[in-house]
């Protein structure tokens, strides 16, 4: 898609403008079709930047580009992408959208073997969505982080990350459950994924059963989930 030209657009509208690209860029990517998100979210950075729109506008537009590049196969461009995210929203004290950029930069980490690093930044989100009560997403992040410390061979990276009040979940994710030959393993519960509420900790922590089938269906739309907290 073009570019609008020079002058068309007044510096009022050029936000909602690039809005309304940021979320075309989106939709492209949940249909995989990379090149018009790409198209769309560089329009949206440009109306930003052109008309010195205020920098939390750019939050709108960095997650598409973060997903085309991680799709696309270019690391290094994905994750520039969520650490500029990252940096905008500590700076302007969103931190719904810290927790979700600090996801991604571990998912980036993650993808490219630094999984210290990525531990690390899981960890980090991990405590914003604590303080969020976000637990749909924390228990995405402790999936991601089993994935991390399985890679490692370090079953205990995730259980010795501070994250005490997981540990049964970590446990159920990482332990026993995994042990069993997956023909037995318990299938995902879509009552349980598609509940509207979300999952009581309490809850979360009675069944290694549960807590797999939990893990299964993070497992399904862990990093995909993760990177589309936004629209």
């Amino acid at each position: 898609m073009a570019e609008p030209k020079a002058g068309v657009v007044s510096t009022e509208y050029a936000p909602s403008l690039a809005d309304g690209q940021s979320i075309l860029a989106y939709l492209c990517t949940k249909k995989a079709n990379f090149d018009e998100a790409l198209s769309f979210a560089m329009t949206a950075l440009a109306l930003l930047d052109r008309h010195g729109a205020a920098p939390e506008r750019r939050l709108r537009p960095l997650p598409a580009l973060f997903i085309v590049h991680r799709k696309l196969g270019a690391p290094a461009e994905a994750l520039k992408y969520a650490l500029e995210a990252l940096e905008i929203a500590e700076a302007v004290g969103d931190r719904d959208n810290q927790a979700r950029f600090l996801a991604n930069v571990g998912t980036m980490y993650a993808d490219t073997a630094n999984y210290e690093a990525a531990l690390d930044a899981y960890v980090k989100a991990i405590k914003v969505l604590e303080e969020r009560d976000n637990q749909n997403s924390i228990v995405l992040v402790l999936n991601n982080m089993c994935d991390v410390s399985r890679a490692l061979g370090d079953y205990g990276a995730a259980i010795d990350s501070g994250n005490h009040m997981y540990v049964p979940v970590i446990r159920a994710s990482i332990g026993e459950v995994y042990e069993r030959p997956r023909a037995t393993r318990k299938k995902p519960s879509n009552t349980l994924w598609k509940a509207s509420k979300p999952f009581p900790i309490s809850d979360l922590v009675t069944t290694a059963p549960t807590c797999f089938a939990i893990s299964d269906a993070c497992s399904t739309h862990r990093r995909d989930t993760l990177m589309g907290w936004s629209h």
